[in-house]
């Protein structure tokens, strides 16, 4: 028997093919058309398939997909102004959070001007709202506000960089976002932090960083006691103890709240930033605890990361960094760390070379072959200067 529109949406939610997934999504999204049974869900099941499609690499379907379920709420589509603040300020939170919704990823899916105008309408949609009387809806608009006006900053700090604007346009955004902050998100810190570096001006960029990683760090470092590299139980050694039972996950909650994997390694990147710039010789605000505190706050970031997978090349060679960076530097832990990116990078290497020999002529091949050596080339540049490092500390003992 055919099965109706709710049963389709159903079984699109537990279905694992995202092909079929997309027919599920369309097919019930036709149903509910032709019977009349509702925007808000028809919508809905539009920006489901649209979901699926960017899953497949399909945009520009998701796109199409994502526009026509802004036409089907009726919200934020009007030519003449007053019509359009009128319908914002008449629609349900669900419809005014779907439109907005659908216009920030549309936003995302765009580069440059046609991303900064669909940016645009969904932060205009979620600033007409007339939810705001309802404290939990409140809270929930602030909170995409804040969001939005964080993928707006964003937007201007990459594809519309050059623009005469970008800068002042930028920190404006980002000024509307910690307005909207709700003290629990690091977003809009984060985002202040990486402007003020990109403004060189690291000494205003620590204090903010600093901030935004005491909003992650019960998460963060929950999950860094999981792989041995919390503050209080890490070893001086750092052989592997096969006895010793492995750490219970505390602190669940936090550690399910955490932000994303990319945006850690950006908190801990612009973390090992401010430290390089704190033990700078020629700062005359070098403060040897300062430094510290960014290098560990970074060791702890990535540790959550390095917990989550431990194949990600790029973990083990910035938790490397994250050691160099302490003073003194802790050279032990940073060649371990450094030893074990060298030796996965190699293993790419040798995986290439393997592809080449049996007759591989892909372009890509050659270029991914290139990175990887020069990334061989820094990591064992890096293991270069802690053994130099200590030799220099011998001869003068």
């Amino acid at each position: 028997p055919k099965r109706n529109a709710d049963e389709l949406l159903a079984a699109a939610e537990t279905e694992v093919d995202p092909q079929r997934q997309i027919a599920m999504y369309s097919t019930a999204a036709r149903l509910l058309r032709a019977a009349n049974q509702g925007n808000t869900k028809l919508a809905n099941a539009m920006g489901r398939c649209a979901e699926c499609k960017v899953s497949v690499g399909d945009e520009d379907g998701a796109k199409s997909m994502l526009l026509e379920g802004v036409g089907v709420l009726g919200v934020g589509n009007d030519v003449d102004l007053d019509q359009e603040i009128e319908r914002i300020s008449a629609a349900s939170f669900e419809d005014v959070s779907m439109a907005s919704g659908f216009y920030l990823y549309l936003g995302q899916l765009s580069i440059a001007e046609e991303a900064l105008a669909f940016y645009r309408k969904g932060l205009f949609i979620l600033e007409k709202s007339c939810c705001k009387n309802d404290k939990e809806q409140a809270m929930e608009i602030r909170k995409q506000l804040c969001a939005a006006n964080c993928s707006l900053a964003d937007l201007y700090m990459t594809d519309l960089c050059y623009e005469p604007d970008a800068e002042t346009e930028c920190e404006a955004a980002i000024n509307r976002a910690l307005d909207n902050d709700d003290g629990v998100v690091a977003d809009a810190l984060q985002a202040m932090a990486n402007l003020r570096l990109s403004q060189s001006r690291p000494d205003d960029a620590v204090p903010i960083i600093q901030r935004a990683y005491e909003r992650i760090h019960v998460g963060c470092s929950a999950l860094a006691r999981i792989v041995g590299l919390g503050v209080d139980d890490r070893k001086n050694d750092i052989e592997d103890d096969d006895e010793a039972p492995a750490p219970e996950l505390s602190n669940v909650d936090e550690v399910n709240a955490l932000p994303g994997f990319e945006f850690r390694c950006q908190t801990a990147k612009i973390l090992l930033e401010c430290a390089a710039h704190l033990s700078n010789t020629e700062n005359p605000q070098k403060d040897t605890s300062k430094v510290n505190e960014c290098a560990e706050a970074a060791v702890q970031v990535l540790a959550s990361l390095l917990a989550q997978d431990d194949e990600v090349i790029e973990i083990w060679y910035l938790i490397g960094c994250a050691f160099n960076a302490f003073l003194p530097a802790n050279a032990e832990m940073a060649k371990h760390h450094w030893d074990q990116a060298l030796e996965m990078l190699l293993k790419v290497q040798a995986g290439i070379e393997d592809e080449m020999k049996f007759g591989n002529t892909d372009d890509n091949l050659h270029e991914q072959m290139g990175e990887i050596k020069g990334q061989i080339e820094e990591v064992q540049e890096k293991l270069g200067s802690i053994t130099t490092a200590g030799t220099e500390e011998m001869d003068e003992g």
